[in-house]
Parts: structure tokens; sequence; C-alpha cells
């Protein structure tokens, strides 16, 4: 009875893995379809760029001051900044408003 309990004890922990990597790679699969040009992405090497271009197996990002340009495998990309994006499509504030963030509380500050 005792190894019964065992058998089913071990299958149970093999099938809780097996489920949570399938989940982390659906996870890893989607992020790497939802990348679109003006996304910030981080390589498993570390470099950062800015996405211009998206092909099917490939990305041409443009990286430093000298926009230098790289092209980069969907399976190098390690993280993916969309609120850059996101900043870059917002509606700006009412005339000559600016927002600034001062110790984590947003304030609205005309020109």
């Amino acid at each position: 009875m005792g190894s019964i309990l065992l058998i089913v004890g071990m299958v149970l922990i093999l099938f809780l893995m097996y489920r949570s990597s399938k989940k982390k790679e659906r996870e890893r699969f989607q992020m790497l379809d939802s990348i679109s040009v003006g996304d910030e992405i981080t390589t498993i090497g570390g470099i950062m760029g800015k996405v211009i271009r998206v092909k099917d197996d490939y990305f041409i990002i443009e990286t430093g001051n000298d926009r230098t340009k790289l092209k980069i495998t969907r399976g190098a990309v390690n993280y993916v900044d969309k609120s850059v994006n996101a900043k870059a499509s917002a509606p700006a504030n009412s005339a000559g408003a600016k927002e600034v963030q001062v110790n984590n509380v947003k304030a609205s500050k005309k020109d």
C-alpha cells in the first residue's frame, strides 16, 4: 500500500512539473509572437535595442546612439518592454502640460 502511494505521489509531481514547464513555454511563445515594431527588447546576451523590422524568424533591432542595426533571431530574445511603445503612442496632455513623476507621485506641470 505504501509503495502505491509513493508511485502516485511521484506521478503527481512529474505531472505538475510538466504542466508548469508547458505553461512557461506557452507564455514565451506568446511573448515572442507579440513583438512589434517599436518595442524595446533585451537579448539573452544582454544587448538592448528597439525593434525596427519584424520577420518570420528574426528581428532587426537598433542599438545605441550611433543607431547600429543588428539581426537577432527570435530565440535570442529574453525580455520585451512594451511600455516604451505604449508611451510613444500615448496621447499628449493638455496644451503645454508635462507629466512629472517624483517619488512615485505623478504631477502635471504647465510650461
